[in-house]
């Protein structure tokens, strides 16, 4: 999943969101040095990860990209997905996309003393452009997808993509509608099962 999904699964917990952002920076056991809240929002992260990554609705959504991008079809997945949240953000929650978006700017920014170096560049780009509520239009997946092709040069297939996204985006937004629902328990679930996790506010 990517930022929004992640921000959306931290449950209204600054420390928590803080590591759930931050944590593609932290490897392996550094996610220790972190105060507790901030920590199991690494784990968290690690643990959303590992769930999406098998999950078989993720796995058909990831089929319909890969004869023409090939790996990068995980990474698109995580994308659209952010998409298809955004677009159906009232149905998971009772907040506004914008006013969401800016609370978390503010409460990742009270924890930026936190932040490595990697996602500090990150931040001020996805703040400035507002990257969260940015998702859930299709020009800005367009953006997203085409900015990835300026990250990496062996990232060639921007309109492809594009153009994939388009033709098969009721298939995989139903791909969405039916996986989210299971993600968001079983994030809730972990949590749960840390007796040393901040309680799911």
């Amino acid at each position: 999943m990517n930022f929004l999904a992640h921000a959306f699964l931290s449950f209204g917990d600054a420390e928590l969101l803080t590591g759930n952002m931050i944590a593609d920076a932290i490897k392996g056991k550094k996610a220790e040095e972190f105060p507790a809240g901030i920590k199991h929002g690494i784990l968290l992260h690690r643990s959303i990860d590992a769930y999406t990554d098998q999950h078989e609705l993720v796995r058909r959504t990831r089929k319909i990209f890969y004869p023409v991008i090939h790996h990068y079809a995980l990474v698109m997945s995580d994308v659209i997905y952010d998409h298809f949240l955004g677009v159906n953000w009232e149905k998971f929650s009772s907040q506004h996309l914008r006013d969401f978006s800016t609370n978390t700017y503010v409460d990742l920014e009270k924890h930026s003393s936190y932040f490595p170096e990697k996602f500090s560049r990150i931040f001020s780009y996805m703040k400035n452009d507002d990257w969260l509520a940015m998702y859930a239009t299709r020009p800005g997946i367009y953006g997203t997808i085409e900015r990835l092709s300026y990250r990496s040069k062996q990232f060639i297939w921007a309109k492809e993509t594009i153009s994939i996204f388009d033709e098969h985006y009721k298939e995989m937004e139903d791909h969405f509608l039916a996986f989210f629902p299971q993600l968001i328990e079983h994030s809730k679930k972990f949590l749960e099962d840390d007796p040393d996790a901040l309680p799911i506010q």
